[in-house]
């Protein structure tokens, strides 16, 4: 007797026949990208798995966190020009760096690194040129080298907060973890300098600041949000609270997005409230606030051109981002390999003391950067950080473009990571290693354009002003202030992964530093 057909065994084959779909897709997906790719990039070589999908990008980001070395080994194997997607080209030769973000170059970002991370429009993630040159023009006046000079006050009490901090450790006899320091004193000073809100990050017991650790662990997150769209879809869709309640490190997080949204809900039911800010902060700018206006007609000037509620706490978000993580890594690689290295420590030291012989008297920015020695750490330590170690993304235009010498047909993605030119042996020798002498010889001239941990271009960082002027009073503070050596570390655990960002995953650089009497 023959059996049934059930409706399990027709669930079973319709899921079978799914599969058997899915399968075909892929392998055909695979097939057409690697050689029949509509923009002719079958010329270009690379990894089969690459070249014919995404997969090559997402395991190396998500799953064995080895970007950029993988970056260094496809080019060693494959030339100066590698196909890393079946639509991306990276690139190696350190000049490609300038024709790739040249301010001739206003070429379009690519939308699933910059479209896909953040709800609202920001300078940083406009796609398009034109739209991030305004909102850009807005900003620059915020940071430009004139404001940064007059709100440096607000960059050196942040430090005295974390020199008294590191000084109470001393006093217990116990090493400071200066990973942590700066981080919280970087995120500190952006939150000043931005919205005259401090997180108190300098303050928390530890040094271990709640918001801190949530942005450690939104990292990985925002690299799943970049390389799998559904994680962001599905996260959007969870409330806050339970955000939280799944995951307690984000509590500092949602602390911090509930401070600048109450204060952009504050500020643009009633601009006139932006008087009462203890210095111009970024709400000043962005809305275009006059003080000498009655608040009557600067409520209908704001409201008629404002930005979004969203706009505005994306941007604000972003700049806090940016601000923190960078200057901070940039920050504590100088520190660090400056305490390692006794010849560099006693020079800076030596330096220092000359400028800043009564320790109460403290320099101003403009006093420090025209030290010779200090400027030479200052830029060796931007070279060893990096800045952004992802290729930034761009889209050639439809008429095609010639990169180092190649012909790369419109529609195409290019980047290169800022780590093939900061770690050139043609340009730097010896590059993996902390050198501030390389840029005091009579050729040092040359290699400025070399450094570009800021970026380089239309696009480059806004906040590049505010960057140098942490780097020289931190550096100067800490040098000047203590006495100090590695507790337990070295600069070989200096360990990271590129997550758009170089996200530290070594040990903590920690320090025992004793405050000196004079």
């Amino acid at each position: 007797m023959a059996s049934r057909f059930t409706f399990d065994d027709g669930l079973s084959l319709f899921a079978g026949g799914l599969c058997g779909l899915f399968a075909a897709w892929i392998t055909w997906s695979w097939i057409y990208n690697l050689w029949f790719h509509p923009l002719a990039l079958a010329g270009f070589p690379g990894p089969k798995i690459a070249t014919g999908s995404l997969w090559w990008k997402r395991w190396h980001y998500n799953v064995t966190r080895d970007h950029i070395p993988a970056l260094f080994e496809l080019h060693a194997k494959y030339g100066s020009v590698v196909r890393v997607a079946p639509n991306e080209l990276h690139f190696s030769d350190p000049d490609a760096y300038g024709e790739l973000y040249s301010p001739n170059r206003r070429w379009l970002k690519q939308e699933n690194l910059y479209g896909k991370l953040v709800e609202g429009e920001s300078t940083w993630n406009f796609l398009d040129y034109p739209s991030a040159k305004k909102r850009r023009e807005v900003l620059l006046s915020h940071f430009s080298r004139k404001s940064v000079i007059e709100l440096q006050y607000l960059v050196q009490d942040r430090l005295d907060i974390l020199c008294d901090a590191i000084a109470q450790n001393d006093l217990y006899g116990k090493p400071s973890d200066f990973t942590h320091a700066f981080r919280c004193f970087a995120l500190d000073t952006i939150t000043s300098v931005c919205f005259a809100k401090p997180v108190e990050a300098t303050r928390a017991p530890g040094l271990k600041s709640p918001m801190m650790i949530s942005m450690d662990k939104a990292l990985p997150i925002l690299q799943l949000f970049v390389h799998f769209p559904i994680v962001r879809w599905i996260a959007s869709k969870i409330p806050p609270d339970t955000m939280v309640a799944m995951h307690k490190s984000m509590k500092g997080y949602g602390q911090f997005r509930k401070m600048l949204a109450d204060q952009i809900r504050e500020i643009l039911a009633d601009p006139s409230v932006l008087t009462n800010a203890p210095h111009p902060i970024i709400y000043h700018s962005l809305l275009n606030f006059n003080p000498a206006k009655s608040a009557a007609s600067q409520t209908a000037t704001t409201n008629a051109e404002q930005l979004s509620f969203v706009d505005l706490n994306e941007e604000a978000f972003v700049l806090v981002f940016a601000g923190a993580d960078t200057g901070s890594n940039a920050v504590l690689c100088g520190v660090v390999h400056s305490i390692e290295n006794r010849r560099i420590y006693k020079k800076l030291k030596e330096e220092l003391l000359s400028v800043w012989p009564v320790l109460e008297d403290k320099p101003r920015y403009e006093v420090l950067e025209k030290l010779p020695y200090l400027t030479a750490v200052v830029k060796e330590s931007l070279r060893m950080s990096h800045g952004i170690v992802s290729p930034p993304l761009r889209i050639v235009p439809p008429e095609g473009a010639t990169i180092a010498g190649h012909a790369i047909p419109g529609g195409t993605f290019v980047g290169m990571s800022s780590c093939f030119v900061h770690w050139s042996e043609s340009i730097f020798p010896d590059a993996r290693k902390f050198n501030p002498e390389r840029w005091l010889t009579p050729e040092s001239k040359n290699l400025e354009q070399y450094l570009v941990a800021f970026s380089k271009g239309p696009r480059s960082c806004v906040g590049i002003n505010l960057g140098y002027c942490e780097l020289y009073l931190a550096i100067a503070n800490v040098f000047r202030r203590f006495d100090m050596e590695l507790d337990g570390v070295s600069t070989a655990d200096f360990r990271w992964v590129d997550y758009y960002l170089p996200f530290h995953v070594g040990p903590d650089m920690t320090v025992r530093a004793k405050p000196v009497s004079a």
